[in-house]
């Protein structure tokens, strides 16, 4: 409906006056459909769309009012629409659309916020359109979307937006931007930014300058390149302002970038914990890129704390340049970072230390379990003494473990309620043990699993995976540096009628086994064998099954898995216990 709206009103745009509408300052709330009643020749509403032909400024103390009952607007190019004022966008269902109508040789239209106080903009989803600029206006943005827009998306000076909980894609340049001689600390949270700086300007998706007296808050983002081999995902730089900058940037994905994180200049703390900086490669030449963190200290006052951060994939994994003041990790509060496989030109480069400045690194992974490997992948003194010295003894060692498997109701249908695997453990590998209700008689062998384990280990199957449990499954833990183990998982199913496939015959409890006897109920007349049979198949032990109950020992029996195998007139079928 958009493109055929264009087509109507691209013909009256060379002929429109270049003029305004102004509101009254009087503290009053404008609709667009009011404007377009009172000034049909600045707002005119065609069907259900309005469509903005000239200029709007709110001033103080009025409102412009995005009703709940509207649905999209339409803006001619070169249109201004600024907010002195407030601009207020009511709560919805589904989200307002403002769509800019343009042409190749026209500029798009701006939204500008000039001394607003209390504006919101929630649920609104903007295409074409030139930028939003902020003066003095802390406005604050949820759940919104902006594509298609033909320069910085949020530009702001000397205020401090919050932004959540948005998408930014698609677009030519930075989602955020400040300049580098403002202040601000905006709250950036919870957001969704790929493909942005599509025009390969060389610029962050979050471009920031000198913070203003509270910290910014960078938290739970997930910043994507892949179509801008320019883009890069976070930078924060302070050049000029006489004032130290406070960062945060925690619990984001910063992926496929030219770069992870950067920081450059004076005066800047930052903390940066617990986020993923992963396949930040795109750079062609790794002299002027690839890192998942690099700090550019022009003194000792660019510092930095860095805990507990996931680091692969990049051209370099963390580098220092020029002066430092970087905490990796300390003896009392170790850095657990997993910092692994980010190389180029066939070496690996976990930590270049290109800078004049000690570091302290203690307590982190480094992608081996030895230190002469974790040496050379550390660049410091050691190599060149022009380097800092990085002290990174002791460092961490991850474990190929399996920390926790269930199958939860909520991702497996089949089943009735959520079922959590019990961990027996030998010397060669370790048997899960998970019993499962069915929801019916038909059976669910076919189960997606839900997987913990140290950050840094892989499992396959995979953590979600569709896995046939009909017969035990090995499942696979492996570190970065390549030690693994494997762990038996056996699923013992039942019914909601019966224990197991021919409980109609025998029950078996308990199960797990943790008194040194078991309970054979024989439901038949007749009498059945029992074989005992242990994981490597040999038969322990053997019973002759009369009819109802029967108490056998397993004491003598070690822990572990075993199967009951009985022989029936029905058939050979096998019930698996665990003995504690």
């Amino acid at each position: 409906m958009n493109r055929i709206i264009a087509l109507s009103v691209l013909t009256l745009i060379s002929i429109r006056a270049f003029a305004q509408w102004v509101s009254p300052s009087e503290s009053r709330s404008f609709t667009l459909s009011y404007l377009s009643e009172a000034a049909p020749e600045v707002v005119e509403k065609i069907g259900s769309t309005f469509i903005v032909k000239q200029d709007i400024t709110i001033s103080s103390t009025d409102t412009l009012l995005f009703a709940s009952s509207d649905s999209c607007v339409n803006v001619y190019p070169e249109v201004k629409i600024e907010i002195i004022g407030t601009l207020f966008s009511e709560e919805r269902a589904t989200p307002f659309k403002m769509f800019g109508l343009t042409t190749p040789e026209d500029e798009y239209f701006e939204v500008r916020f000039d001394s607003s106080a209390g504006s919101v903009m929630k649920k609104v989803d903007i295409e074409n359109c030139r930028r939003i600029f902020l003066i003095n206006s802390d406005v604050r943005f949820s759940e919104c979307e902006f594509h298609g827009f033909s320069s910085h998306v949020i530009s702001y000076m000397n205020c401090s937006p919050a932004i959540e909980h948005c998408n930014f894609h698609d677009n030519a340049a930075c989602a955020i931007q400040s300049a580098i001689n403002t202040e601000g600390s905006p709250k950036i949270l919870y957001n969704r930014m790929y493909n942005n700086v599509l025009a390969n300007t060389n610029n962050p998706q979050i471009n920031i300058g000198p913070s203003a007296n509270d910290t910014v808050l960078i938290v739970g983002n997930t910043i994507e390149g892949l179509a801008s081999t320019m883009s890069g995902g976070i930078g924060i730089s302070n050049l000029y302002n006489p004032n130290t900058t406070l960062v945060v940037v925690r619990d984001n994905i910063v992926k496929c970038n030219r770069y992870g994180f950067t920081q450059n200049g004076y005066r800047i703390s930052s903390w940066i914990t617990d986020n993923q900086f992963i396949y930040n490669n795109l750079e062609v030449n790794p002299n002027n890129g690839g890192s998942g963190i690099s700090i550019f200290g022009y003194d000792a006052t660019c510092a930095s704390t860095i805990r507990r951060n996931l680091i692969t994939g990049n051209l370099w994994g963390i580098t220092a340049i020029y002066y430092s003041n970087i905490d990796l990790g300390t003896e009392d509060d170790p850095g657990r970072n997993l910092i692994y496989d980010n190389a180029n030109s066939g070496v690996e480069y976990a930590l270049f230390n290109n800078s004049n400045s000690d570091i302290e690194a203690v307590g982190n992974y480094w992608g081996y379990d030895n230190a002469s490997d974790v040496e050379n992948v550390i660049y410091h003194q050691a190599d060149s003494n022009i380097y800092g010295l990085v002290n990174y003894l002791p460092f961490n060692v991850i474990t190929p473990e399996i920390t926790s498997f269930s199958f939860k109701a909520a991702d497996n249908s089949s089943i009735s309620q959520d079922a959590y695997g019990e961990f027996l453990y030998s010397a060669n590998y370790d048997t899960i043990y998970v019993q499962v209700n069915c929801s019916s008689d038909q059976g669910c062998t076919y189960l997606r699993p839900e997987i913990t384990a140290p950050a840094g280990v892989m499992v396959s199957p995979s953590s979600g995976e569709l896995v046939n449990f009909a017969s035990p499954v090995v499942f696979t833990a492996t570190t970065p540096h390549q030690t693994s183990k494997d762990y038996v998982v056996v699923v013992d199913f039942r019914t909601s009628v019966l224990d197991v496939r021919k409980d109609g015959l025998i029950e078996v409890y308990p199960n797990p086994v943790a008194g040194g006897f078991i309970n054979i109920y024989n439901r038949q007349d007749s009498e059945y064998r029992c074989e005992i049979v242990c994981q490597d198949g040999r038969v322990v032990g053997e019973h002759e099954v009369l009819p109802g109950m029967n108490r056998t020992a397993v004491n003598h029996l070690a822990p572990g898995l075993y199967v009951l195998r009985f022989y029936t007139p029905e058939g050979l079928f096998e019930k698996t216990i665990i003995i504690k």
